[in-house]
């Protein structure tokens, strides 16, 4: 998945503020919702970063070029800044990301990041491949744990879930009511949210 992709999911009404066709062609690894001055700590390169722009204040002009720089310096791929807070992105966010070289898209009122960061991810699973590193949405240190955690034996009647990561494995077993999984539901993002909330409601 790149940048620019998002411009093409027609009922997210997603618009472009700022950027060049090359930079609109960034790969995208990820999602991070902040509304931090300074997120860069938390940041990882070539994520998109949403931004509901709560720290952001008519009174404080070099609020926009600080964040710009903090998302530069973590090598993030672009900002989403949404519209619900104060009605539309400032135009000095607009300047902060092409000083930067950021792309800087519009997230409307009337869509939720939830939306978005579930689009994103599926896109990014759906684009998984086998040595495909830069651009998977597993990040690497995950990626590791799913290759020694490749597991045997199990009954096939068990079996809930299996993806392939240079062959097919076993990813999610179930027997009576205990299941498990090969790799950790990330509470800060919507996919792992949504597995854990589907296993608070599971009824075995």
């Amino acid at each position: 998945m790149i940048v620019g992709d998002l411009l093409e999911l027609a009922d997210l009404e997603i618009q472009l503020a700022w950027g060049t066709p090359e930079l609109l062609g960034r790969p995208v690894t990820g999602v991070t919702s902040t509304d931090l001055q300074d997120p860069a700590r938390y940041l990882q390169p070539g994520e998109l970063v949403l931004t509901g722009l709560v720290w952001w204040q008519p009174g404080d002009a070099p609020a926009a070029l600080r964040f710009a720089t903090a998302l530069r310096s973590a090598g993030v791929a672009a900002l989403m800044a949404g519209e619900g807070t104060h009605g539309a992105v400032p135009a000095g966010l607009a300047d902060a990301c092409r000083t930067h070289g950021i792309p800087l898209l519009v997230v409307p009122a009337g869509t939720s990041f939830r939306a978005v960061t579930d689009r994103v991810y599926l896109r990014l699973w759906g684009g998984l491949r086998a040595g495909a590193q830069d651009t998977a949405a597993i990040p690497e240190t995950a990626r590791r744990e799913l290759a020694a955690l490749i597991g045997a034996g199990a009954d096939p009647a068990d079996v809930l879930a299996t993806t392939d990561h240079g062959g097919p494995f076993t990813a999610a077993v179930a027997k009576g009511n205990v299941a498990g999984v090969q790799f950790h539901p990330e509470k800060s993002q919507a996919a792992g949210l949504a597995l854990l909330a589907n296993f608070l409601e599971w009824r075995p």
